[in-house]
This record gives C-alpha cells, sequence and structure tokens, in this order.
C-alpha cells in the first residue's frame, strides 16, 4: 500500500501516519509493503494540483521495488472531488498509457453520482446491470480486458469497517455512516487503464 501523503492538511501528520500503519495491519499488509510518503511537493492540501511527473516517478520506483503487477486508484473524480486524489489517479493513469509495459495493470473506479455513491447496497442491481451491459457490448481492446465487479461479504465488508476505524482522527459521525451508506464498502466496479505506448516487455 502506497499513500502519497499522511494527512496533515490539519497538522495532525504523524498521527495519522500511524493510523494509516495500524489499517495495512488489519488487511494483512506487511509493514515494508506499507509506506505513507509526506515529500513537500506533495501536501495534503484539497485544492493544490501536485505535479503529475514527480507522482510517477514515485510510482515508478515502487512498481521496480515492490514487483507490482496491479494498481487500483481513485475514479477521475478523486471519489469527493479532492484535488490531491484526482492527481493521483491522473499520475496512475498517465503512467500506465506511456510508460510501463504489458507487466503492469491499472484499474480506476467508476465515477457516479453523488446519489449512487450513497445508495449502499440498493445501487447494486443498477451497478450489475451496467456491468453485464459493458462486458457484453462495451468496447474493450486489446489493450484492456473486461471491466471488473467486487462485491464484499458480510465478513469482508467488516474487515473493511475495522480497517476504517483505525483512523481515530477522521472517525467522525459523518464518516461512520460513510462506512454503511456508501456503496465504495460494498462492492466496486473498476475499469482498466488503456495502454497507448510503451507496451514493449520489461
Amino acid at each position: 500500500m502506497l499513500s502519497f501523503l499522511p494527512g496533515n492538511h490539519y497538522g495532525l501528520g504523524a498521527r495519522r501516519k500511524i493510523e494509516q500503519k495500524n489499517s495495512c495491519t488489519v488487511f494483512g499488509v506487511l509493514a515494508d509493503n506499507c509506506k505513507v510518503l509526506d515529500l513537500p511537493e506533495l501536501q495534503d492540501d484539497p485544492v493544490a494540483v501536485w505535479p503529475n511527473d514527480k507522482i510517477q516517478t514515485i510510482l515508478a520506483d515502487h512498481v521496480s521495488k515492490w514487483h507490482i503487477d496491479t494498481i487500483i486508484t481513485f475514479d477521475e473524480r478523486g471519489v469527493s472531488g479532492h484535488k490531491n486524489h484526482i492527481a493521483a489517479s491522473d499520475a496512475v493513469v498517465s503512467y500506465v498509457q506511456h510508460h510501463h509495459s504489458n507487466a503492469l495493470t491499472a484499474y480506476t473506479l467508476t465515477t457516479t453520482s453523488i446519489p449512487r455513491k450513497y445508495a449502499s447496497l440498493f445501487d447494486l442491481p443498477l451497478t450489475l446491470l451496467i456491468h453485464v451491459w459493458r462486458r457484453t457490448f462495451g468496447a474493450i481492446t486489446s489493450n484492456t480486458g473486461p471491466p471488473v465487479f467486487e462485491v464484499n461479504s458480510l465478513s469482508m465488508w467488516w474487515h473493511g469497517v475495522r480497517a476504517f476505524q483505525q483512523h481515530e482522527t477522521q472517525n467522525s459521525w459523518d464518516r461512520k455512516l460513510y462506512a454503511v451508506v456508501s456503496r465504495y464498502m460494498w462492492f466496486n466496479d473498476l475499469t482498466e487503464v488503456e495502454r497507448r505506448g510503451g507496451l514493449e516487455d520489461d
């Protein structure tokens, strides 16, 4: 797990870095594979636009170091419209499209409307219908695979909630509600990033 920032917008970066490590532990991620960066160029700011090339350099280093073959990142809106999230997603897409080989696959979350985002399991039938339509009639090129659809069991959802609870500095009432009503806690449909160049194997 690679996080580009500790979340220091409110001066809580040191504490939130520990919380992120605890969340990784809940998910069974080894400490050496759970890294939280704190770089001057990539600071927590909802309106700051991070440099795309800097993020791609960091990605390249960790893809090589950790032998990463799959990346899952935010949708094009950063889920919540957070500029830092959008920058991270844009950098992953750019990196895979132009700078890497077939050894790496990346997926983005599917952008949805706000009502659907908070519709919890009520959005499942519509999402499943759209997913089946996309797999059946959607355009699948030689550089992408079919869309992916993942649904959590109750125990998997609870595992996610436990990891969520490790972020005590963000454990407000609205985030507790998010853990129940957000579709992202229950299921996710993913779209593979299409490669546009650099398809030679490493």
